[in-house]
């Protein structure tokens, strides 16, 4: 496959038949070899022996042709730069992305639980909320007004009407496909096709639709198959299905298989071309029709083993090519039958492609199961030369400089030249970055030398070179030197110009202008014992003449030179630069050694250097493409551009290859040439422009407001320094990042200078001292530096309202007297309320004393409310993330899993929520063998259903018709499962209408000892998932917890990868320590500070430890007939606690055990003796024993005894000690 590319070159370059035509092969072969520059990072192509577009060579040596790709070297650093990441922490509403569609300046993705948008910010649409519920299936545009419509596993469509998304109806299948058909809608479902005829009408919702078997008669292998892909061209109808490709040509369908050169009768996807060809994804491969005449070629697409890979998604570009998203990466395939594999690497992280769509500036945009990634193929290409290139007699010369580039020039035929420090001229036949290219040294042309320091075309199309050693010119692909290096003021040419009659030379020693028509060689001889440097006309046509160390030269009306107006400061300097200012005709721009950049607007000099944002001062080139206002400036810290509005600088981390840039040109594809010191780049700006708008005034009091702030009346503030305007900015770019993106504003008003200057971050603080109407005008800049359209916002600022006088303050505003006499009456209102509390809370703790009232307690996970103590922000992050998210929770035995489990199915269950309703249902799996797994998950599910409140005798009725009521445990399969889920939900849809109105289903599996699950066999993990990943994915999430599936699932090969957001639960830290210490004894008892350091010190913040302390503690307290733990009570309760493991560790078997077998979850504090594999528990430091977290008390665990047991256990509490054997049952686990 490999071999066949030189052979492709070849043709591409060889034979055009037309300049447009070798202009559009050349950039294809671009792109295609740019892939393969990142697949493959050295690959040979054969040589070209084409020369200089103006004729092939006769009479002298053969130029050399350099390979295309030999001696290419990837810049790893760079590459990585093509490739953007986007997830669900970027802002993306799922990793698992289904579709993709790019519009104009917004790209739209569909998931498993919705849609997102993104402009540069994200907006997200979730399934159940604002779409309805199940997976989004299909995302497309549909009609003459491309309006965006998507599809369902549910059966549902919806489309978006600008502002939000509106649902056009339902049908009892699957969507898979769309398409517009006429003025109708086809729906492909997986029982066949319906056909939808939309009433748009108001927009709200309309249609109908019947079923395309009910209007004419289909074959039989078409009428109820599953219809994958939809798509129509001018004359026919074209569906997938799994057994073929159907085209309906208006009197008959007609079936296309392997028979007829399809690789694979399974159809995956259809892409329709501009052109009309007809692009087919399968399960094998892709295959392309030009015409109806002709007929299939085939595309063989294959994974890392060679096994045929399924083809998952088809998008063209506007280059005419096509794109592919498989199992095994993605694709590019052309008409003239090339293609090209991205695999999974270091910028694509997954190869598993489901979406894949190109935008409208060659990025190409793709959606896999882990994310989006963007490739931006066309914006930076890089190349670097071998300093070994062979020669015409089949020897190879070492070329040390053949990637230093001093200058470059794109001539009249969209070519590209290169002067080079030590290789002479590299040239590139076409406007592409990686075409073969023709080397012309001293040793294979009569070029002067191969130090070449500039460039020039003359007016009949032939190229100029100024090199070391005189200068010369190629014609016909030969080079001729017109001029003896003894003619000129000096043989070293630095700097040439060309004009309509002839070419001005700059050497080291004068200038000198050399007539093309007469071969007259004149010298200036002002200028004689300068060294010329630079050349440049301007607008006008006069010549500008930099010199080293010299000054600065403009050429006069009667032809003589003499220094440049008011250019005194830079006498001395040394000018290295010039270049024409394209909106000025007087204008010149200069860069300046090691002094920046100098510009002349016709009337006087600027000074330009890193104190303006010039990253370096010094500076090599300047240089202005025609049309483009500002200047590009190439120095030691990269390429900089200044559009005199702002600064912009590409450096290596942003693609650029070269550090020091020397020679800049302009092509006429609108892409940029880049040479330095270490090779050559290619750079192609997008045009898509950003946007920017006001998003929130604050500081000032806003009267009045237009909604998107275009206009609003403010209030004056008291103190405008202090209180400044503050106006918070929106903005967002497809391509450029929040970092990278450039927000100028000029604010204008009463005393105010309207200047344009760049924000630091996303607000301004505007001060407004005086009444009046005031201006703010915004602008948002990309790094290809488009602008966005720029927004005004027009403020009315008022005088604040009058005044009034009081007593001692004097002259005050009405609404702060207001305020003062609000908070008076709040103050006076507290006061009371505390005076009342501080009363109760003293009758409240001598009542506990008398009772023996502990709080604290060990053995079960906590079941009350009011007692659940340090994990109250986790638990709520929990449920905001269940909306959309399943969770993986997971930590050491004993940290509170199952408390948090117990908890959260309490709060799920009376949370009130806007938009869903929810299920909990808890299910402990230790001990479940997988044959009975789904059996006993259903059970658990149908349990947890009998309990709604208000359950009609409908739904028991449907609950009793579930398979699960007449299946056995062994018969009940995942398919059962499915099922009776799908039914159960379905029942439940119908039961939250009446109880829920509004509202949509959450079931959420609250799943214990989820650890289980990693012995199961792949199979059933493989069944779960895809329970929770296709089926019910909108309706069903879980949260598991486990002790070690952290380690095992987040693996890629693993069936859970990817699917649950994880959770680690860590010990307590200091301060949540703290508040369940005191928050359970407050209102009751008060702690000593050194009581909770030594109790939290002694925990190491293990929430059972800290139960064990508070218990023992509280009980010494009391028997002490005191109402504040002291550090002596820790003291007996350290004791206490030590004796207790001491205990434990006599009452183990004398038969040897394992010193690092983890003491089992379900075992008590004082237990019988443990089988072998149970640790016991020797250690005195608690830190240092297995941790051992305890849950709070009940009501019903609070132990109250009468005031005779106090004296009868003196030194002991009232309450059971752990000193005494507390029995923990074995299937609860204790925690916080």
């Amino acid at each position: 496959m490999i071999k066949e590319k030189p052979n492709f070159l070849a043709r591409l370059f060889l034979s055009p038949t037309t300049v447009n035509q070798q202009l559009i092969l050349a950039k294809t072969a671009a792109l295609l070899l740019a892939f393969l520059v990142i697949c493959t990072p050295v690959l040979p192509v054969a040589a070209s022996s084409s020369g200089s577009p103006s004729a092939s060579p006769s009479a002298q040596t053969q130029p050399q042709s350099a390979t295309g790709l030999e001696g290419v070297e990837s810049n790893n650093s760079s590459v990585s730069n093509l490739w953007t990441a986007f997830s669900q922490s970027s802002g993306l509403i799922s990793n698992n992305v289904t579709a993709i569609l790019a519009q104009k300046d917004v790209i739209w993705f569909s998931t498993d639980v919705g849609v997102s948008r993104f402009d540069g910010a994200w907006a997200n649409f979730q399934s159940g909320v604002a779409l309805p519920a199940g997976r989004v299936t299909v995302l497309t545009p549909l009609g003459a007004d491309q309006e965006i419509w998507v599809g369902t596993n549910m059966g549902d469509l919806s489309r978006w009407d600008g502002e939000r998304w509106q649902l056009q109806g339902s049908l009892d299948a699957n969507v898979i496909s769309l398409a517009q058909i006429g003025d109708q809608i086809w729906v492909g479902t997986d029982s066949g096709i319906w056909v939808w005829t939309p009433t748009l009408g108001d927009g709200s919702t309309a249609g109908s639709a019947v079923r395309l078997d009910e209007l004419q008669t289909l074959p039989a292998d078409l009428g109820n198959a599953p219809i994958t892909a939809l798509a129509e061209d001018d004359e026919r109808i074209y569906v997938g299905t799994n057994d073929g490709l159907w085209v309906w040509d208006q009197d008959a369908w007609t079936a296309n298989t392997e028979k007829d050169g399809l690789p694979s009768r399974a159809i995956t996807a259809l892409w329709i071309s501009s052109t009309g060809s007809v692009w087919v994804g399968t399960q094998g491969g892709v295959a392309r029709r030009l015409s109806d005449t002709q007929g299939w070629y085939a595309f063989p697409t294959v994974d890392v083993d060679g096994n045929p890979t399924p083809i998952l998604s088809l998008q063209g570009d506007s280059q005419g090519a096509v794109w592919a998203g498989s199992e095994s990466g993605a694709y590019q395939f052309t008409e003239d039958n090339q293609s090209l594999q991205l695999p999974g690497d270091v910028g694509l992280t997954t190869a598993y492609v489901q979406a894949i769509a190109p935008d409208q500036d060659g990025q190409v945009w793709l959606g896999t199961v882990a994310g989006v990634f963007r490739f931006s193929k066309d914006t930076w290409i890089f190349e670097r030369r071998s300093d070994v290139q062979p020669e015409a007699d089949g020897s190879t010369t070492y070329y040390l400089g053949i990637n230093y580039i001093n200058t470059l020039l794109v001539d009249s035929r969209n070519a590209l030249w290169m002067g080079t420090n030590g290789a002479g001229v590299r040239f590139k036949v076409a406007d592409v970055s990686f075409s073969d290219e023709i080397y012309y040294t001293q040793a294979n042309s009569t070029l002067p030398s191969n130090l070449v320091y500039a460039l020039a075309e003359d007016a009949a199309g032939d190229i100029w070179a100024g090199t070391q050693a005189g200068v010369a010119r190629i014609h016909d692909n030969r080079w001729i030197v017109d001029i003896l290096p003894t003619a000129l003021p000096d043989a070293v040419v630095r700097a040439l110009s060309p004009t309509s009659t002839g070419m001005w030379v700059g050497t080291e020693d004068g200038l000198a202008f050399y007539a093309t028509a007469t071969g007259v060689l004149t010298r200036v001889d002002s200028l004689t014992n300068r060294a010329v440097t630079a050349l440049a006309q301007d607008g006008r046509g006069r010549l500008w003449v930099g010199t080293r160390s010299q000054g600065l030269f403009l050429e006069q009306p009667d032809g003589s030179f003499l220094p440049a107006p008011r250019s005194q400061d830079l006498m001395g300097l040394s000018i290295v630069s010039l270049a024409q200012d394209q909106g000025n005709e007087a204008g010149i721009w200069a860069g300046i050694f090691q002094q920046g950049i100098n510009h002349w607007d016709g009337q006087g000099w600027e000074s330009l250097t890193s104190s303006h944002g010039l990253p370096s001062n010094v500076v090599h080139t300047v240089y202005t493409a025609p049309g483009e206002l500002g200047v590009w400036i190439g120095s030691e810290a990269g390429i900089t551009r200044f559009d005199d509005r702002s600064w912009g600088t590409f450096d290596v981390k942003e693609g650029e290859l070269s550090p020091s840039i020397f020679a800049v040109a302009h092509s006429q594809s609108d892409g940029f040439w880049f040479g330095g010191r270490d090779g050559l780049t290619f750079y192609h700006p997008d045009k898509t422009a950003p946007w920017v708008k006001v998003q929130a005034l604050t500081g000032l009091t806003v009267l009045t407001s237009a909604p998107d702030f275009a206009n609003a009346t403010l209030e004056l503030g008291p103190d405008p320094l202090l209180v400044p305007l503050r106006v918070e900015i929106a903005a967002g770019d497809l391509h450029t990042s929040q970092e990278d993106l450039v927000i100028l504003y000029r604010w204008n008003g009463p005393q105010v200078d309207p200047v344009w200057q760049v924000m630091n971050g996303q607000q301004i603080d505007l001060v407004v001292e005086i009444p009046g109407t005031y201006l703010l005008e915004l602008g948002a800049r990309d790094t290809s530096f488009n602008y966005a359209p720029f927004v005004q916002s027009t403020f009315e600022v008022q005088r604040p309202p009058s005044t009034i006088t009081l007593p001692i303050m004097g002259e005050v505003r009405i609404q702060t007297f207001q305020i003062i006499l609000t908070l008076t009456l709040v103050a006076m209102m507290a006061f009371a309320y505390v005076s009342a509390e501080i009363i109760q809370g003293r009758q409240r703790r001598r009542e506990a004393m008398v009772r023996g009232y502990n709080p604290y307690i060990s053995g079960e996970p906590v079941r009350r409310e009011d007692m659940f103590f340090g994990r109250e922000e986790l638990l709520q992050r929990i449920i905001d993330t269940l909306h959309n998210n399943s969770i993986m929770i997971h930590g050491e035995r004993r940290i509170g899993k199952t408390t948090l489990l117990y908890q959260l199915g309490n709060r799920l269950r009376e949370v009130d929520d806007a938009d869903f309703w929810f299920i909990p249902v808890y299910a402990d799996l230790e001990g479940t063998p997988q044959e009975t797994f789904f059996h006993f998950l259903m059970e658990e599910i149908v349990s947890a259903v009998r309990l709604l409140p208000g359950a009609t005798a409908v739904l028991m009725k449907e609950v009793d018709a579930l398979n699960i009521v007449g299946d056995a445990p062994l018969d009940y399969t995942d398919r059962d499962f499915s099922r009776d889920l799908r039914q159960l939900l379905r029942s439940l849809t119908g039961y939250g209408q009446i109880e829920h109105p509004g509202r949509k289903l959450r079931l959420i599996l609250l799943l214990d000892e989820m650890d289980v699950m990693s012995h199961y066999d792949h199979l059933v993990q493989q069944q779960l998932r895809r329970t929770f990943m296709r089926d019910f994915a909108a309706t069903l999430g879980a949260v598991v917890a486990g002790i070690q599936i952290s380690k095992a699932w987040d693996r890629v090969e693993s069936p859970w990868y990817n699917l649950f957001n994880e959770i680690e639960l860590e010990p307590f830290d200091r301060e949540q320590a703290t508040e369940l210490l005191i928050e359970a004894v407050q209102n009751y008892y008060t702690y000593d500070q050194v009581a909770v350091e030594a109790i939290i010190d002694h925990s190491d913040g293990r929430p059972f430890r800290l139960q064990q302390y508070g218990l023992e503690a509280v009980n010494h307290m009391l028997s002490q007939g005191r109402h504040r733990i002291t550090l002596a009570d820790v003291e007996v309760a350290h004791v206490r606690i030590q004796e207790q493991i001491g205990r434990n560790s006599a009452d183990q078997p004398s038969a040897p055990v394992s010193a690092t077998a983890p003491v089992p979850e379900n075992s008590t504090i004082d237990s019988p003796p443990a089988p072998p594999h149970t640790e016991p528990l020797t250690s005195i430091n608690v830190a240092e024993s297995s941790p051992q977290p305890l849950a709070r008390a009940s009501d019903s665990q609070e132990v109250e005894v009468s005031q005779p047991d106090l004296a009868q256990t003196p030194g002991r509490g009232p309450v059971q000690s752990l000193s005494a054997p507390v029995e923990v049952h074995p299937s609860q686990e204790v925690g916080s």
